[in-house]
């Protein structure tokens, strides 16, 4: 009889834990995507090469203008992906944006 009653406090301290957990698990963080324009010196795909910018994005074809990316501080952050992207002048994910 005492192992049983042993039995059903541990399944009851668990349930408990387990609905704490449940209800209390942190909300998904939304990133929002921030236009920066490059400052036309210094690396492209350095953050403290840009500044935060309102204007809609640039177009052409041949430099560095603009990117779409989160904010870390004052700074964008620069992913592996879109540090690629940069580099190779790539606009299909619509996140690097060129002028001529």
């Amino acid at each position: 009889m005492k192992k049983i009653k042993i039995a059903m406090a541990s399944v009851a301290i668990l349930l408990g834990l387990g609905a704490a957990f449940a209800f209390n698990a942190p909300a998904a963080s939304k990133v929002t995507n921030q236009y920066w324009a490059f400052n036309g010196t210094g690396d492209p795909t350095q953050p403290a090469s840009y500044t935060l910018t309102s204007g809609d994005p640039c177009s052409g074809s041949s430099n560095i203008c603009e990117i779409l990316a989160p904010a870390n501080g004052s700074v964008p952050v620069i992913s592996t992906d879109l540090k690629s992207r940069i580099e190779n002048k790539d606009t299909s994910q619509h996140d690097v944006f060129l002028q001529d």
